[in-house]
C-alpha cells in the first residue's frame, strides 16, 4: 500500500505526461520545418510592388513558366516509368518462395544505405559518351558511332527512377501480399485465365495502391536536385535547379523563394492525392 502511494505521488497527470514527452518532437518539428518554412514564406511575400510580386514575376516569365512545365512532364514520366516497373517487379516477387522473398526485399532496401550523389554518379561510366553501353553497342556492330545518352532529359529520367524505384516497390509488394489468395484460387477452379484473373479481381483489388504509388513517386520526382544536376549536366534546367541559381548564384530570394512555396503546393497536392486514392472508402465518401 505505501509503494502504491510513493509511486502515485510521482505520477504525471495523462495530459502533462503527453505533453512532456511530445515536447522534444514539436520542438524539432517547429526548429526544422516549421521555421524554415515560415522565412521562405516570409520571403517570397516581401515583394517590392505588392506581397505577390515574386509570384507575379515568376509565373509571368516564360522561361520560370517553361522550367515548371519541364519538370512537372519529367515527373509525369518518371512516376510511369517507375511504378511499371515495380508492379511487374512485385508480380514477380509475389510467386517467389518465402526465402527468396526475403533476398529480394533486402535487395530493394539495400540502395537506401547508398547516397543518392553515388548512385547518380554510378551511372556517368554506364552512359558516358565511352561507357559501358556504347561499348557493348560498337563491339556488336550495331553503331559506328557512340550515342549520346547522358546529358540530357533521357538519363535524368532513368537515373532518377533508379532512385526512385524502391520507394514504389515497397508500397507495391504490401499491396499485392494483402490480397486474398483464395479469391484467385477460387476464380481459377471455376476455370478463369490467369489474364482474367488478373484483369477481373487481381489488378481491381490493388488498383488503389498503383494509382497512390505513382502520385507519390511523381511528388518526389519534382523535388529532385542531386540527379538532375549530375545526369543532366546543366542542359537539364528543371524546378529545383533553377531555385538553387535564383538563390545561391543570382541573389534573388523573393523569385526563388516563390518557386520553392509553389513546387510545395505541387508537391502537398499529389500527397493528398495519393492519400485518397489509396484509400477506398475516403474516396468513396468524397
Amino acid at each position: 500500500m505505501a509503494r502504491r502511494q510513493i509511486s502515485s505521488g510521482f505520477d504525471m497527470p495523462d495530459n502533462k505526461a503527453s505533453v512532456a514527452l511530445n515536447a522534444p518532437l514539436v520542438l524539432f518539428l517547429l526548429l526544422t520545418i516549421v521555421v524554415p518554412l515560415g522565412g521562405i514564406f516570409f520571403f517570397s511575400l516581401a515583394g517590392e510592388a505588392h506581397p505577390f510580386a515574386n509570384y507575379a514575376d515568376a509565373l509571368a516569365s516564360p522561361a520560370f513558366v517553361r522550367v515548371v512545365v519541364t519538370t512537372l512532364i519529367l515527373g509525369v514520366i518518371v512516376s510511369i516509368v517507375t511504378t511499371t516497373f515495380a508492379f511487374v517487379f512485385s508480380l514477380w516477387v509475389l510467386r517467389l518462395p518465402p526465402r527468396a522473398k526475403i533476398i529480394a526485399v533486402g535487395a530493394i532496401i539495400l540502395p537506401f544505405f547508398v547516397s543518392y550523389l553515388l548512385r547518380a554518379l554510378s551511372w556517368i561510366p554506364v552512359l558516358g559518351f565511352n561507357g559501358l553501353v556504347n561499348r557493348i553497342l560498337m563491339s556488336t556492330g550495331l553503331i559506328e558511332t557512340p550515342l549520346s545518352l547522358i546529358y540530357n532529359p533521357f538519363a535524368v529520367v532513368l537515373g532518377t527512377a533508379n532512385v526512385l524505384f524502391p520507394i514504389a516497390a515497397l508500397p507495391l509488394l504490401a499491396a499485392f501480399h494483402k490480397v486474398d489468395q483464395r479469391l484467385l484460387a477460387a476464380a481459377s477452379s471455376l476455370g478463369a485465365s490467369r489474364a482474367v484473373i488478373f484483369r477481373r479481381i487481381f489488378f481491381p483489388l490493388v488498383a488503389p495502391a498503383t494509382l497512390s504509388t505513382t502520385v507519390m513517386v511523381f511528388a518526389v520526382a519534382t523535388g529532385f536536385y542531386i540527379t538532375p544536376s549530375v545526369l543532366g549536366g546543366g542542359k537539364v534546367l528543371l524546378a529545383p535547379n533553377l531555385i538553387e541559381l535564383l538563390i545561391h548564384r543570382r541573389g534573388e530570394w523573393g523569385t526563388g523563394a516563390a518557386l520553392t512555396i509553389v513546387l510545395l503546393v505541387v508537391y502537398m497536392s499529389a500527397i493528398v492525392l495519393a492519400r485518397r486514392l489509396g484509400n477506398p472508402s475516403r474516396r468513396r465518401r468524397s
